[in-house]
């Protein structure tokens, strides 16, 4: 999420591809080869595009049977505008509406790796974003709960996960890491889907036991900023963190949207 929204503007593709390329949020992968800017919006495309994501998956090493299943079932290009709809796939984020930034799915496939995701558990996903990565987790588990901010961005998502048939994903508009906008009930599984300098604790507090937190979180040292992706478990003894990956994803705003 971003404190300044800026009008959205997917066009030219060319430049806002080269600009998201060097900020990709969460970029954990670095891109392979040359991205292929000509448009490709046909059915059969649209598989090999798929196929071609799921090998390169396979190669960096991800053998996790159930996310490699909903990444087939789920169809990203449904959650995109048409001018974007052929670059899906590629190892960039993509521009989406109120001056954000969605994911890139190799970098989702790496995050996601990191839960455990089974059919009864309960996922508290905050800052719903395109709704392609909701879509994924609620097609392997019981419930999501996804909040978003922008209630611009909620909307698409809303009916994109509607048309899919996955009623099991809620989707609330409002501040994800204010206690009064988060919902009640224990969570196996967080997902923040933007930085914070400090593990909030009104979040920490929706965690089950033997839960699981991962969270894009600040680092200052000797004067330097960076960012890192960190998972966070529940244990009888307190919290176990470790780091997984470098990160870039933009901040989480501790405020709701009252503008879009």
């Amino acid at each position: 999420m971003t404190s300044t929204p800026r009008p959205f503007a997917p066009k030219p593709l060319i430049s806002s591809f080269a600009s998201s390329a060097s900020r990709a949020e969460g970029s954990v992968f670095q891109p392979e080869g040359r991205l292929n800017l000509m448009p490709e919006d046909s059915a059969q495309a649209a598989d090999m595009d798929m196929a071609r994501f799921i090998m390169a998956l396979r190669a960096r090493g991800l053998r996790n049977t159930a996310l490699m299943d909903a990444f087939e079932k789920v169809p990203r290009r449904e959650f995109f505008a048409e001018e974007l709809r052929p670059y899906v796939y590629a190892d960039i984020a993509l521009p989406i509406a109120c001056g954000e930034q969605a994911t890139s799915a190799h970098v989702i496939a790496h995050v996601l790796n990191q839960a455990v995701l089974l059919p009864q558990t309960r996922v508290l996903e905050i800052g719903t974003g395109s709704g392609y990565q909701t879509a994924l987790i609620a097609s392997m588990v019981e419930s999501i709960v996804s909040i978003e901010r922008y209630r611009t961005l909620a909307g698409p998502a809303r009916k994109a996960l509607r048309q899919l048939g996955l009623n099991n994903a809620e989707l609330r508009v409002g501040n994800g890491l204010s206690r009064h906008d988060l919902p009640t009930g224990k969570f196996d599984f967080i997902i923040l889907n933007g930085e914070v300098a400090a593990l909030p604790e009104a979040v920490i507090d929706c965690l089950a036991e033997d839960g699981i937190l991962i969270a894009p979180m600040i680092l200052e040292a000797d004067g330097k900023r960076s960012q890192e992706l960190r998972r966070i478990a529940v244990r009888e003894d307190g919290l176990h963190v470790e780091s997984f990956a470098a990160g870039r994803f933009s901040p989480l705003i501790d405020a709701r949207s009252v503008a879009l």
